[in-house]
């Protein structure tokens, strides 16, 4: 694959089916992921699943393409199941609960809505507010006399926001550890977080729990990790904010 940017007019993924399952191999451990696109209105991540492994139930924030590239696979949707084999596709709208279980070897391609169509979810604490508003509360700042007070998000926070979403669309609330910040003292709070998501591996996660938006806190390990970690709010308010952060490293096709 070619290095993806923002602004190139095309990007060459794959030549063929060959090519395109070459991408990302089979791993016994676990289900292998792979991000092979992010650019601008939508991104595409491979998934590898070996014969009896599964995915459980889980949503996306956004609307997702599920296309089965070779072997065969029972997907949930809503607590129905239907069986994919090869260049099978379904369509499955945000927050629409859905689980993967390969029958046989399987190879699988995600393909992921831009995070401007996020659609806020009609259950509480998950994707409760669209992403990006204009009104989200910024973390607060301290005063000289260490007092806290809180400041209007500016466009770079905003930006932030935009993008904070899931790299593979996934929401699954309780599957990484928490972090809750509110009783770290404040001059060490940030670099408490910043411990903790240096220890984590590709794919691991952990959920931070903050009494406040923190949209500084956000600014600060973009500018540290840039891509590294994949962002997703799953409560916003009023007592607790909980964001999921997953280290995007790409699994090695071996």
């Amino acid at each position: 694959m070619n290095a993806p940017a923002a602004a190139e007019r095309s990007v060459t993924i794959a030549n063929d089916a060959e090519s395109l399952i070459d991408l990302l191999r089979l791993r016994t451990a676990e289900v292998a992921s792979k991000r092979i696109l992010k650019l601008s209105g939508f991104g595409i991540v491979r998934l590898a699943l070996d014969k009896g492994q599964t995915m459980s139930e889980h949503e996306a924030a956004v609307p997702i393409l599920i296309q089965v590239l070779c072997g065969v696979v029972d997907i949930e949707v809503d607590g129905a199941t239907e069986r994919f084999e090869t260049g099978g596709i379904v369509y499955i709208a945000a927050h629409v609960r859905h689980a993967l279980h390969a029958v046989e070897s399987a190879h699988v391609l995600l393909t992921l809505a831009d995070a401007a169509t996020r659609a806020p979810s009609d259950r509480a604490g998950v994707g409760g507010t669209e992403v990006g508003r204009a009104d989200a509360a910024a973390e607060p700042e301290q005063d000289g006399d260490g007092a806290e007070r809180a400041h209007a998000p500016s466009p770079e926070h905003r930006a932030l926001l935009e993008t904070a979403v899931c790299e593979c669309g996934v929401v699954e609330g309780g599957a990484f550890p928490e972090l809750d910040v509110r009783e770290v003292p404040h001059s060490i709070r940030h670099a408490t977080v910043f411990g903790a998501l240096d220890s984590l591996r590709p794919r691991d996660g952990l959920v931070l729990v903050a009494s406040h938006d923190p949209l500084p806190l956000l600014a600060q390990i973009r500018d540290r990790t840039g891509d590294r970690f994949a962002v997703t709010y799953l409560q916003r308010g009023p007592e607790a904010w909980s964001l999921q952060f997953v280290h995007t490293g790409d699994d090695p096709a071996r």
